[in-house]
């Protein structure tokens, strides 16, 4: 390709080519080892089965990487305003889709909450076996996991 556009004194315009493509390539292995937010926006509402607060700021995250099969565990904690948190606490409380549990451990939970306490959660809710999310004490921060299997 390059020699193409050097023959009719454009050889630029392969360089510009290849290196667009490099850098596309590179931005989206980069996006599959490190998600946006946008990632874990959507994990919340997959568990939850709700749009994330407006007031919603990511303080921690991790993923794993997907297996052959598809199959990955994300971890996050979010800052929420009180308004927000107690509202999504109660709705949670009342909604029939989840019951009291624990979270199981999986390397993205460990790397979120390396920096807290397990005591740090004061309630925590699961739906099914692919969904967990704890309200920590302080009464604006959760806890989301979600584990695909």
């Amino acid at each position: 390709m390059y020699k193409y556009f050097a023959k009719h004194n454009k050889g630029w315009i392969a360089l510009l080519i290849i290196a667009g493509i490099t850098g596309f390539l590179t931005w989206n292995i980069y996006r599959a080892f490190y998600p946006g937010d946008a990632f874990y926006y959507e994990d919340f509402k997959k568990i939850t089965f709700r749009e994330i607060p407006p007031s919603a700021d990511i303080s921690d995250k991790s993923a794993s990487y997907p297996d052959f099969h598809g199959d990955y565990c994300s971890a996050s904690v979010i800052k929420l305003s009180p308004h927000d948190y107690n509202k999504l606490l109660n709705d949670i409380k009342t909604d029939k889709r989840f019951q009291k549990g624990e979270f199981g451990w999986s390397s993205a939970s460990h790397d979120v909450l390396s920096r807290y306490k397990e005591t740090d959660i004061a309630h925590g809710y699961q739906n099914d076996d692919e969904g967990y999310i704890g309200f920590f004490k302080d009464g604006r921060t959760i806890f989301v996991q979600f584990c695909s299997l």
